[in-house]
């Protein structure tokens, strides 16, 4: 791996043709990110670390997750390469010095990618009829910008749901291979938000069926504008089976003014229910997102520090930068029962993905009337992993009141006669 140069260099995977019956045989090439070849980025879930199948690159055996290996299978064409970049090979993921310079340039990697191929496993009967429903929705939406178009009431924008035409749904109404779909395992991943948000273009696969990510997209939302599926059942009961859907779908649509800091922070407390294999990926995995703003916080990708380390440089980085607290909101997942990480009290701890009360923040800057600070900034230091601030007595607590139990959710049965 070249290192005395400041041009991005990375691999990429030519993956060669064959049948179904033919073993997985593959080039890796090294190339300098401004001078790569065209190539698609693979976005997917690992799976089973442990349980590994061999493929050949170069002439020499590599083993991979069992489900990277099906995903390379449908891949495969059957008369011509198909160039990838696919972390867990074109990554030594040992060499944890490369792996961290790597990371570092992911988001450049996606950017320049012609594509992003979604890997979401393979196939079974109860998605046989998911793509053409996914089109008949979508399709609505598209006949609805059409009618309102016609008649002026609309400026044609593909996410605009509100005018598309009533639906019995189709076969939509006895399918619930849709939400299945979007309860798959690459889902909550904390990498594929990442890979989604800074793709020129998204492609999903399931098996051998393929998706547009914007016909995926307008179709969902059309169900839920046609009342297919909702986020609440009996009035406040949360339904959370397009949770991880939505949330990506809002950080992809959000524009954020707020500072490097502030957006981070925004951006680590929404990707905190996800999942990574490595806690310190929770990190490491938004840095891409921010583009040019992650320079002025100074976090740089490095497994070569625990997670307790990466994690309390962090908040450092986040409190000095910011000079705002709001980060002290997140900081009760360290006194969780899932958390495992030795960490300060004023830190918190990312791997925690537990339901947590959300932080003190409004995240506008005109509603500093409705802050106890007023919008003053603090000046905070750190003396021995402690955290020294200070502050204004403003008032004082007189009474507690007793701690609220946990609500049962418990199915609900009748009582016995």
């Amino acid at each position: 791996m070249p290192s005395c140069t400041s041009r991005k260099w990375f691999r990429l995977l030519e993956l060669l043709p064959g049948t179904r019956q033919d073993d997985i045989e593959c080039n890796l090439q090294g190339y300098f990110l401004d001078e790569a070849p065209s190539y698609e980025a693979l976005s997917y879930c690992w799976g089973d670390g442990s349980d590994r199948t061999p493929i050949q690159i170069n002439d020499c055996t590599l083993h991979i997750t069992k489900n990277l290996r099906t995903g390379l299978l449908h891949l495969r064409d059957l008369h011509v390469k198909r160039v990838i970049w696919v972390d867990a090979i074109c990554i030594n993921q040992q060499d944890l010095v490369e792996r961290a310079k790597q990371v570092s340039i992911m988001g450049d990697i996606y950017k320049s990618a012609v594509r992003t191929v979604v890997w979401l496993g393979a196939t079974n009967e109860k998605y046989k009829n998911t793509v053409s429903i996914c089109s008949e929705l979508a399709a609505t939406v598209t006949d609805g910008q059409r009618s309102s178009k016609q008649k002026g009431t609309s400026n044609g924008k593909a996410s605009k749901v509100d005018n598309a035409k009533p639906s019995d749904g189709g076969d939509l109404n006895n399918d619930t291979s849709i939400e299945s779909l979007v309860q798959l395992p690459w889902w909550s991943r904390v990498w594929v938000v990442q890979e989604v948000i800074l793709a020129r273009d998204v492609l999903l696969l399931l098996g051998r069926q393929s998706l547009d990510w914007n016909t995926f997209r307008a179709a969902v939302e059309t169900g839920f504008a046609q009342g297919h599926w909702q986020q609440h059942a009996l009035g406040n009961i949360r339904v959370r089976d397009f949770d991880y859907f939505l949330s990506l779908k809002a950080i992809q649509e959000s524009v954020r003014s707020e500072g490097p800091a502030d957006t981070f922070l925004d951006l680590l407390v929404q990707l905190r229910v996800r999942d990574a294999s490595d806690p310190r990926d929770k990190i490491f995995s938004v840095l891409g997102i921010l583009g040019n703003g992650v320079n002025m916080l100074n976090i740089t990708p490095d497994y070569t520090s625990s997670p307790s380390t990466v994690f309390k440089t962090t908040a450092e980085r986040l409190l000095f930068e910011s000079r705002s607290l709001d980060i002290l909101g997140v900081a009760s997942t360290n006194q969780h029962e899932t958390s495992t990480i030795p960490l300060p009290s004023w830190v918190p701890d990312w791997s925690v993905t537990k339901t947590i009360a959300l932080p003190f923040r409004t995240g506008s800057s005109d509603s500093n009337h409705l802050r106890a600070t007023a919008g003053s900034k603090s000046s905070p230091t750190v003396a021995d992993s402690t955290l020294i601030i200070s502050g204004h007595i403003f008032d004082t607590i007189t009474e507690l009141a007793e701690v609220l139990p946990d609500l049962n959710d418990e199915p609900w049965t009748l009582p016995e006669e």
